[in-house]
């Protein structure tokens, strides 16, 4: 079974990273975002399939983007709860990713 319809278009790792990095500048400051929900905006159009495969490339792009010192996996607590998440750097807030 396809997760993308026939006629999507690939994009580059490169691409996915930079589309990635600015989903992350839009949320509001100290909002954590996880791989699901990363990988469900990357991939709007698919969204009807479920997040799965769409975080694990969702996770990939992620650990480029921690690699080159634009995001960071953060904690806080919710509800008592410990949750974690990504956040924008104020490296990725001011470069894009090369």
């Amino acid at each position: 079974m396809q997760a993308v319809r026939d006629d999507y278009e690939p994009r580059s790792m490169q691409a996915l990273c930079q589309e990635a990095l600015q989903l992350l500048r839009k949320q509001a400051p100290g909002r954590l975002s996880h791989c699901a929900h990363i990988g469900e905006q990357l991939f709007f159009s698919a969204r009807h399939r479920g997040s799965c495969p769409f975080a694990r490339i969702a996770g990939k792009v992620m650990k480029r983007l921690k690699d080159a010192g634009l995001a960071k996996r953060d904690m806080q607590r919710v509800a008592g709860r410990m949750t974690y998440g990504w956040v924008v750097t104020a490296a990725g807030r001011e470069t894009d990713y090369q």
